[in-house]
């Protein structure tokens, strides 16, 4: 199992215990690639003039790699 992943439910654990007493429900959310919503489409105009011209070559290769996930979220 991934050490972020442990860590990323031991943070959740705590407060939902505590909260459950107040009807409160605590939900891990983890980001994922959903081919099915506009992310991408509506991040790229908010990241335009953000990426310094020295590293644009290497940011497009991330992000061109952004629009072929190997797993899918559903």
């Amino acid at each position: 199992m991934n050490p972020c992943f442990s860590r990323s439910r031991a943070f959740i654990a705590s407060p939902a215990l505590e909260l459950e007493t107040f009807n409160v429900r605590v939900k891990l959310v983890e980001p994922g690639y959903g081919p099915s919503t506009r992310f991408t489409r509506n991040t790229g105009p908010r990241l335009e003039g953000l990426i310094r011209e020295a590293y644009a070559p290497f940011a497009q290769r991330i992000f061109a790699s952004f629009t072929q996930p190997a797993a899918v979220t559903t």
